[in-house]
């Protein structure tokens, strides 16, 4: 299982689900995508950080700054069309950032390379790997990453998106593998699901889940108190549910897709895991 964190997070964002993954037998690798995450550690333990201040990051985020608008267009309304009139209308405001979602899709397919050459050469993991069976989840930007290279690199065999916009070839193009969207609980949205459209065009067995309670952090190790209440969050970033409960929820959500999906497990575990929590609500 491949991870990828959200914009200028860390590839250490969600150590806890990453443990959990492997505690259950998957390999779970974690991606620092370069010059758009804070930090990476090289082969030999050196820690490379990343200046937010260099011009091509400073102008994604003028990007986003612009389409602010448009995003919030989305969540105020329910209009099949209307909504994929703005998510064609973000992307085309936002060029330089289609141009990173390519690229994070394409870093997935690199550790998948890289993965490839593992089983093939001596050492701990030769022969070890599945890569027939390759799943790949991330948080916000990475979560649209995860989609993006869930619908254009045929090893990916099923993926999730936890609570990111599902911008790039998605919108034009329907999923056919296994696919998981996770959204914060947006009450005063009129539209507290954006990606609503993609879930409901997708070809393969397809979810859609919001989480009670839950802000857009707590997709993450922040939903921790040791974490949230010692580093500054934005205001509304974590939701009212308390963050211990949210990581039980979401290990269990993760795990059991993927146990469905990559290991042939049952459909109906996954209906078993959503009746467990009241506070996981199926989208239609």
């Amino acid at each position: 299982v491949i991870y990828s964190h959200g914009y200028w997070a860390g590839m250490n964002q969600s150590t806890i689900l990453m443990e959990e993954l492997a505690s259950h037998g998957y390999v779970a690798a974690s991606i620092g995508h370069s010059f758009e995450t804070n930090s990476i550690t090289r082969p030999d333990g050196r820690i490379v950080r990343f200046d937010p201040r260099n011009p091509e990051f400073m102008l994604r985020g003028r990007e986003r700054q612009a389409s602010q608008p448009l995003e919030r267009a989305v969540v105020e309304t329910t209009d099949p069309d209307r909504i994929d009139a703005l998510f064609h209308e973000i992307m085309k405001a936002r060029p330089k950032t289609m141009e990173s979602l390519a690229i994070w899709a394409a870093d997935i397919g690199f550790v998948i390379d890289k993965l490839g050459q593992m089983v093939r050469e001596d050492g701990r993991f030769r022969g070890r790997l599945d890569l027939d069976g390759v799943g790949v989840v991330g948080h916000s930007f990475g979560g649209a990453a995860s989609g993006q290279a869930g619908l254009t690199d045929p090893r990916v065999a099923a993926g999730i998106n936890l609570d990111g916009i599902q911008l790039g070839g998605m919108v034009d193009r329907a999923i056919g593998i296994p696919f998981l969207f996770v959204h914060h609980d947006n009450r005063t949205a009129v539209n507290p699901t954006p990606n609503i459209n993609l879930f409901r065009r997708a070809k393969g067995p397809a979810y859609l889940l919001v989480i009670e309670g839950t802000g857009h952090y707590n997709f993450s190790d922040f939903s921790l108190p040791l974490l949230s209440e010692g580093i500054p969050l934005p205001q509304g970033a974590l939701g009212p549910i308390d963050g211990r409960r949210c990581v039980e929820i979401l290990n269990g959500i993760v795990v059991t897709f993927f146990d469905v999906y990559l290991r042939d497990g049952a459909a109906s575990d996954l209906e078993t895991l959503f009746e467990r929590y009241p506070e996981i609500a199926v989208v239609d």
